[in-house]
């Protein structure tokens, strides 16, 4: 009899942790795993690809919105229902529902953390409530996966368990995400590039923790050394923050020299268009999707040395302190001066030996049947 489980999650949107656990779902083994995964709301970039999978049983909630009370109670009798062994929550508010839907149904509770280091007060009141609820409840849950080496640390400092708190990186699609040199020369030309441009990428939503600010300060400072540099912005935002943004380069004298480039779904492509990659971010970060996948395309990275930025980069980028736009800058110029063609070879090396996304699926397939058989 295959393992009864069931995922859980707010969305299937294109975040960074939506798409892990799409990954993730899409290579376990379906004679080993029964699966279902449960979104509070419908639709989603990746809600189509998870319904198009043999062996997984996607339902949406349907929820209305903050105030939809009355979905509490349909999306626990819908996991009730379901007869789980194993209910997984993916980020804070779904591992507290997975707690008590697991003591609902006498289910085990895997909670997944995706971030580290976060800076509440950016954010809504509630967010910060809901994480010391969390770390309340969190020795309840019997195995917590999080994605990153920092993010154990950061959680366990403020609370939570770490005695069933295990480190399972996130995982690459290395297929998917390869060296494409007529994606790269396709996308340059329709962003009408120089045939010498020197693009540095970001992929990120426009969020504080990501620290846009830093990425233009340092645009601003590379593009007095390297005029022929262009800084393509991939992610979407408030409206409000992008015209801060807009406003921000504009500031640092480089609004011409910015892409905007909004969320997309070729990224293969748009990471192959990138000579560097960058990771600014100042907090929050547990494990980047982006320096991943960029690595993987053969394009590498500098990275401020936030969650674990560095032990995924290693050698084969730049490892920069974090709100500090000259080091950045100096970083980038060196890597304009580098060899990028060694340094993106090594980079993909790195993801396709430590952090493949096969790799992801064969640690969770052990934590769940270890956390099965106790």
């Amino acid at each position: 009899m295959a393992l009864q489980i069931v995922f859980l999650i707010r969305s299937l949107g294109a975040g960074g942790a939506e798409r892990q656990l799409a990954k993730l779902v899409s290579l376990l083994d379906k004679s080993v795993f029964d699966i279902t995964v449960i979104t509070y709301y419908e639709g989603g970039q990746l809600a189509a690809e998870l319904q198009k999978l043999p062996g997984v049983t996607y339902v949406a909630m349907g929820k209305t919105g903050r105030l939809d009370v009355p979905f509490v109670v349909r999306l626990l009798r819908t996991i009730r229902r379901r007869r789980p062994e194993i209910v997984h929550g993916y980020m804070p508010d779904a591992n507290v529902l997975a707690w008590f839907a697991g003591r609902l149904c006498g289910a085990r509770v895997v909670w997944g953390v995706r971030a580290s280091d976060v800076d509440f007060t950016h954010y809504h009141f509630l967010s910060g409530t809901l994480f010391r609820l969390a770390a309340w409840l969190s020795r309840g849950a019997d195995l917590i996966i999080a994605n990153a080496e920092s993010g154990r640390r950061f959680h366990v400092e403020h609370g939570y368990s770490g005695d069933r708190m295990i480190v399972i990186p996130n995982g690459i699609d290395v297929g998917r995400f390869r060296r494409d040199q007529d994606a790269r020369s396709r996308l340059r030309h329709d962003w009408e590039l120089p045939a010498d441009a020197f693009v540095v990428g970001i992929v990120a939503r426009l969020d504080p923790m990501k620290d846009h600010e830093t990425y233009l300060k340092a645009a601003g400072i590379v593009s007095r050394q390297i005029p022929n540099a262009r800084f393509a912005i991939v992610g979407e935002g408030p409206s409000d923050t992008t015209r801060h943004l807009a406003r921000v380069a504009a500031a640092h004298g480089v609004e011409s020299s910015v892409i905007w480039l909004g969320g997309r779904s070729d990224m293969p492509a748009v990471y192959n268009a990138f000579d560097v990659a960058v990771s600014s971010s100042a907090f929050g970060e547990g494990f980047s999707n982006a320096l991943g996948e960029a690595m993987a395309c053969e394009v590498p990275c500098v990275t401020t040395d936030v969650g674990d930025g560095a032990a995924i980069v290693g050698d084969t980028g730049r490892i920069v302190p974090r709100r500090d736009p000259e080091r950045l800058a100096a970083a980038l110029a060196d890597i304009a001066g580098a060899d990028r063609a060694i340094l993106g070879k090594r980079a993909r090396a790195r993801i396709a030996d430590l952090f493949n996304a096969d790799l992801l699926a064969k640690r969770t397939t052990e934590a769940l049947l270890r956390l099965a058989a106790v």
